[in-house]
């Protein structure tokens, strides 16, 4: 699901204005695919207070695109239709992510 998400989220940033490649282009990949890494990074991890660890830089990960799939709908680089269901899919993630962390904390 995270990979789907970094796959979208390059998709769409592709059609984004060529002066943004180092800004919210830039920032939106970055933070997409930080969700999966850290993501398998956690899991990759001998203890569960580690994988915690990287659940919780994942869901920074998530508000990060959240707000810069927000911008781009305020700078009309991407159509609301469009951004809801990327936001649909951070939210989901969002809560895998809490479900994790609260079987960890179990």
């Amino acid at each position: 699901m995270s990979l789907d998400l970094s796959e979208e989220i390059y998709k769409i940033t592709k059609n984004y204005p060529k002066n943004e490649r180092f800004g919210v282009i830039s920032q939106m990949q970055r933070s997409a695919t930080s969700v999966g890494a850290n993501l398998v990074e956690g899991a990759g991890r001998n203890t569960s207070k580690e994988f915690n660890y990287f659940l919780g830089i994942s869901m920074g990960s998530l508000s990060e695109l959240d707000y810069f799939v927000e911008l781009s709908v305020r700078l009309k680089y991407l159509e609301k239709s469009k951004a809801n269901k990327i936001l649909y899919e951070i939210n989901s993630l969002r809560k895998m992510i809490i479900s994790l962390k609260k079987k960890l904390k179990t």
